[in-house]
């Protein structure tokens, strides 16, 4: 369930991912250029949300879940979330 991310992004060689950061894929091929909407979203001092990045077609994968990379086709799955709810007694 972690606390970070890996950022990833598909490129002419296949997708790339990186656990450092999201300019590494850059320099792995990635065509990707600065995000406005994301930059403007950090500087307006909002809480960054959701699985973009600072760098567009390149994308976060967060905690709890998976892409399925199968024949050329990337797919998005979530793993099963705990539920805190549920007591044993």
């Amino acid at each position: 369930m972690g606390n970070g991310y890996l950022a990833w992004s598909r490129t002419t060689a296949g997708l790339v991912a990186s656990r450092d950061d999201a300019e590494r894929l850059g320099e792995a091929g990635s065509a990707a250029g600065l995000s406005a909407p994301r930059l403007a979203e950090f500087f307006g001092f909002a809480e960054l949300s959701g699985r973009e990045t600072f760098f567009t077609d390149i994308h976060a994968l967060l905690p709890g879940e998976m892409r399925i990379v199968q024949r050329g086709e990337v797919r998005h799955r979530s793993l099963l979330r705990p539920r805190f709810d549920l007591r044993i007694e």
